[in-house]
């Protein structure tokens, strides 16, 4: 092999790089090369120099590829099918009722994580001061603490549902601790207030297939919601308010709480706070608030608009 081939491969890429004839074997002696060329043309002899792939070479790299993305598929399902479980809108596992139809000027208030002393007797007092029915999904094991608290409520006229009796999160529940959780919240419901809606809210909103399947099985109607307050740490009253008004479209089921699943005492004075202002708001706009209840009479299955 001749000792210049690199200085004549130089010289053509000077006079015509797009023309230059490349002899691998020459410019693989790189103490030579890197005398001559910079950084850029040695790319340039390396892209020269590289050969396409055999068919058999393809075939091994496409069988290599293929676990990866069976792997990359499978993540991708299991990672959408998590955010199904809990996001408050979805509907892969089965229909929940989340609000009415765009543009609606109905607004439904629910409470969540109640009875609680002394902050949903408050509540019941803002919300007969503006003549507003709410529901109210209430956890079993705290009717049976209070169970004046949760009379309060139904005879001020507003709709209770069913929390469950502890507030797990339902997705690691087998199907007897789901069925269990439901008939305990149901029975502790009956026992202080008597006869109350089929309505049931799947705390932190998780959910499986098999957990809706015996919420209906037992006669129960899943709602979740479309707004939250994010509320339950106790934000101040206006931050309550600007989250909710971000997210109004009409027709809506706003999620706030009235107590906490942690311990009966729980501080919700700025819920309190941002519901008579909520109320005012969206009162003077024109807005009608309803239970879940009167909403579902007018749009019963969940908007696919949403």
């Amino acid at each position: 092999m001749p000792e210049n081939c690199a200085g004549n491969w130089e010289a053509e890429y000077m006079a015509s790089p797009s023309d230059a004839i490349v002899d691998c074997e020459a410019v693989s002696h790189w103490s030579l090369a890197d005398s001559l060329l910079t950084r850029h043309r040695r790319f340039l002899i390396m892209r020269f120099c590289e050969r396409p792939p055999t068919y058999d070479q393809r075939r091994a790299r496409i069988s290599l590829m293929f676990p990866a993305l069976l792997g990359l598929t499978a993540t991708a399902a299991a990672i959408a099918a998590g955010y199904q479980s809990m996001a408050p809108t979805g509907q892969w596992f089965g229909n929940t009722f989340t609000g009415s139809p765009l543009g609606s000027k109905q607004i439904a208030l629910t409470y969540d994580d109640g009875p609680n002393d002394p902050h949903t007797l408050k509540l019941l007092d803002v919300l007969a001061k503006h003549d507003v029915r709410a529901t109210f999904f209430m956890i079993g094991r705290y009717v049976q603490q209070r169970p004046d608290i949760a009379r309060a409520v139904a005879q001020a006229g507003h709709v209770i549902g069913n929390h469950t009796h502890t507030h797990p999160l339902l997705i690691f529940k087998s199907v007897a601790e789901t069925r269990a959780e439901l008939l305990q919240c149901r029975s502790a419901l009956q026992d202080a207030i008597g006869q109350h809606s089929n309505l049931f809210r799947p705390p932190f909103g998780g959910r499986r297939p098999a957990t809706l399947r015996i919420a209906r099985e037992i006669g129960l109607q899943p709602v979740m919601w479309n707004v939250t307050g994010y509320d339950w740490n106790a934000p101040p009253a206006a931050t309550i308010e600007r989250k909710v008004e971000r997210q109004m479209s009409g027709g809506d089921v706003i999620l706030l709480h009235d107590g906490s699943h942690r311990a009966l005492g729980a501080d919700r004075a700025q819920t309190v706070i941002a519901t008579e202002n909520l109320i005012r708001r969206y009162k003077d706009e024109g807005w009608k608030f309803v239970t879940v209840e009167e909403m579902q009479a007018v749009s019963p299955t969940p908007s696919l608009s949403r």
